[in-house]
């Protein structure tokens, strides 16, 4: 159901008063169907390199207050991301519920109310997989980090360092200052 296109004959169906459809999908196993998602989703700790995704995605869909139709998601679970400071996946909580007005057209935003975010349909359905990584992609951080620097492991190790052909630790900038004083002498002059 999510990698389909729902047009706008399913969706008036799905979305009736009397024939309304809740969808619970495990998404562990979609990471791959959302591409976006599965470029920042940082592999597991093991050894599979495969992603982490702990995900499961509720979708209602019903009638909302101006007769338009409506989606209910909800996603609950955790996601692996790669903290920016040790670069290292850990486990980010996804709780987030958004409930969605579906539109045939930009001009049909006038008639829905303000609090209410909206998704417009392309002239191939609505696609729910598409709908779904938006929301998702929208809750993540800008920049993934652990909470503490104490979570974050293998800063300032050691082993981490890169040493050059005489086995000493390389240190790019350690000469910088000298060569900043040596450039400034020459203006100076």
């Amino acid at each position: 159901m999510l990698s389909d296109c729902i047009d706008t004959v399913e969706l008036r169906v799905l979305a009736s008063g009397n024939k309304r459809r809740r969808t619970r999908v495990d998404a562990s196993s979609l990471v791959r169907e959302f591409e976006r998602l599965a470029a920042i989703i940082a592999g597991d700790s093991g050894n599979s390199g495969e992603p982490s995704v702990g995900l499961t995605i509720d979708v209602r869909f019903d009638n909302g207050s101006e007769g338009l139709p409506c989606v209910d998601i909800k996603l609950d679970g955790q996601l692996n991301l790669a903290c920016q400071r040790c670069l290292r996946p850990y486990g980010f909580p996804v709780n987030l519920e958004s409930r969605l007005t579906i539109l045939s057209s930009d001009a049909q935003s006038s008639q829905i109310a303000e609090p209410f975010d909206s998704v417009v349909m392309t002239t191939e359905g609505l696609n729910l997989a598409t709908v779904i990584e938006d929301e998702i992609l929208s809750a993540l951080p800008m920049a993934p980090i652990h909470e503490s620097i104490a979570e974050c492991t293998g800063i300032g190790d050691a082993r981490y360092e890169t040493k050059n052909e005489s086995g000493k630790p390389n240190r790019p900038f350690a000469n910088l200052a000298s060569i900043m004083d040596a450039v400034g002498k020459d203006r100076l002059d």
